[in-house]
């Protein structure tokens, strides 16, 4: 279970999302501005700063060759934060991960 990897899949997306966004209506730009700036943002950095695929490699080869494999790997810090937020209550969880207006 990966978290952030450095594969083009950050960039076709952002080339995928800024035609979706020529093609919607300019209201759209105009309510959702600071979240297509954020998904932006969030993009860049995924694709700049993200592991290396290798890392993700190395993790399967560790659970092809274990012995007792475990049944889900977490690959990067932040797939490891994000297992941890999904165990906590529905209320505390929305509140760490809602969005700031």
């Amino acid at each position: 279970e990966p978290g952030v990897i450095s594969t083009g899949i950050w960039n076709s997306g952002r080339v995928r999302g800024e035609e979706l966004l020529t093609a919607a209506p300019p209201e759209a730009t105009t309510h959702y501005q600071s979240q297509i700036d954020r998904i932006r943002t969030d993009a860049e950095r995924a694709g700049d700063h993200g592991l290396p695929p290798s890392a993700v490699a190395d993790v399967i080869t560790k659970a092809m060759t274990t012995r007792n494999p475990r049944p889900r790997y977490l690959v990067g810090r932040d797939a490891h934060i994000a297992a941890v937020i999904a165990r906590l209550p529905d209320r505390l969880r929305y509140r760490l991960t809602a969005a700031k207006a």
